[in-house]
């Protein structure tokens, strides 16, 4: 829902499955197809599950590595009772959000 790549190789992998010599990475180094993204969801829901509800105890979070805020934004609709809060430590210079900065 919030374009954060947390959960993207799920996307990624049928397609890959279906046919493993088209990759959606062209000219990667591997010969076939390799699903780009992570995982994340699983070890969310194995640590984090029991506050994802409307009724869980309210806990503090933090996101360390904010970038375009997706994940933020995927973490303040998982954890709806949660005290969120996000920082980035970048060595990038200044500049607009929408280039990550």
């Amino acid at each position: 829902k919030t374009g954060t790549d947390k959960v993207l190789g799920h996307a990624h992998l049928a397609n890959c499955l279906k046919d493993p010599t088209k990759c959606h990475l062209p000219g990667c180094e591997r010969g076939v197809c390799r699903p780009w993204g992570h995982y994340y969801d699983t070890m969310y829901n194995r640590w984090l599950g029991q506050y994802s509800t409307d009724d869980a105890e309210r806990i503090q979070f933090l996101e360390i590595g904010f970038y375009t805020g997706k994940g933020f934004d995927a973490y303040s609709e998982f954890l709806p009772n949660a005290e969120l809060h996000s920082i980035e430590v970048s060595c990038l210079p200044p500049g607009p959000l929408k280039e990550g900065k």
